[in-house]
């Protein structure tokens, strides 16, 4: 299995857009939790900037190099793109998750336990095609 770096050579970066949009009249506040691969992450929505998200995700998920580019379109809604360069050469493993370098979009999760009101959360495609590296299986928990 080739991992890390041996995997992230790519005509195209893998990115999925996540829009969270509260349905009713209350601010978007709390602690969203992004799952991928087994593991979650809590993103605070309140205060909420690219470079903290960048770094929450890169420090605690199942991911190698990132960017998390976060807009707050209004009161009621976000969206965090998400763009992979590479995937974790030392992953947290146990053989229970796996994708091939190039992670469907179903692979990722909302935990909207702890936001205030009813929220939506919905991810998008942005680039899925042309991905090098797919066709290696790599392992995560």
């Amino acid at each position: 299995c080739l991992v890390g770096s041996e995997m992230c050579i790519r005509d195209s970066f893998r990115s999925i857009l996540m829009r969270v949009q509260s349905t009713g009249s209350y601010d978007l506040e709390g602690q969203m939790g992004l799952s991928f691969m087994g593991e979650t992450v809590m993103l605070t929505l309140s205060n909420t900037y690219s470079s903290q998200c960048t770094e929450e995700l890169a420090f605690h998920g199942n991911f190698g190099h990132l960017s998390c580019t976060v807009v707050q379109l209004d009161r009621l809604t976000f969206e965090f793109t998400l763009v992979f360069y590479s995937w974790p050469t030392y992953p947290k493993t146990n053989n229970l998750f796996s994708h091939d370098g190039n992670p469907s979009k179903f692979d990722f999760y909302c935990d909207m336990t702890h936001v205030s009101g009813f929220t939506t959360c919905v991810f998008t495609d942005i680039e899925a095609s042309n991905i090098q590296g797919e066709g290696y299986i790599c392992m995560y928990a």
